[in-house]
């Protein structure tokens, strides 16, 4: 009675499917030895072409120290390369290499097989507009505080 009770409440639904999608992802990330946060981090190196270290924590909403270990990791495994900055030696620009590229290729297909999986019951149409829902709450919170 306690879990029909629950499923009213919009905390318990969000953290439930965030369950559900993260052991689904994991399965799938474990084929290819690594994490979804890991693929995300190498995205947004990607997509904002050699940032430095402080300027990913910031766009991922990591801290410094965490976003330091995960680099580590990353560049432990020769995915990613961080260069000092010339101008500026405390900071570390990073950039992806071959294998950092060849994992965001083998993420993507991931991506898109998880997406379909864990979307299946759900209606098409009631998809697109899931994830522009997520979409709004995620910005607005995202600019109304730094919190992740």
């Amino acid at each position: 009675m306690i879990y029909l009770m629950a499923l009213d409440r919009m905390g318990f639904l969000l953290k439930h499917a965030y369950l559900a999608y993260e052991s689904l992802a994991a399965e799938k990330y474990d084929a290819i030895g690594a994490t979804a946060r890991e693929c995300g981090v190498l995205a947004q190196v990607q997509a904002t072409e050699n940032p430095s270290q402080l300027e990913l924590a910031n766009e991922l909403g990591v801290d410094r120290t965490t976003m330091a270990q995960l680099l580590d990791s990353l560049e432990q495994r020769g995915l990613v390369s961080r260069t000092p900055l010339p101008t500026d030696r405390r900071k570390n620009l990073v950039s992806l290499t071959k294998s950092g590229h060849d994992l965001l290729a083998r993420d993507r297909v991931i991506r898109a097989e998880l997406d379909r999986e864990f979307l299946a019951p759900v209606h098409t149409a009631e998809q697109a507009t899931l994830r522009s829902s997520l979409h709004a709450i995620v910005n607005t919170q995202r600019t109304s505080s730094r919190t992740p």
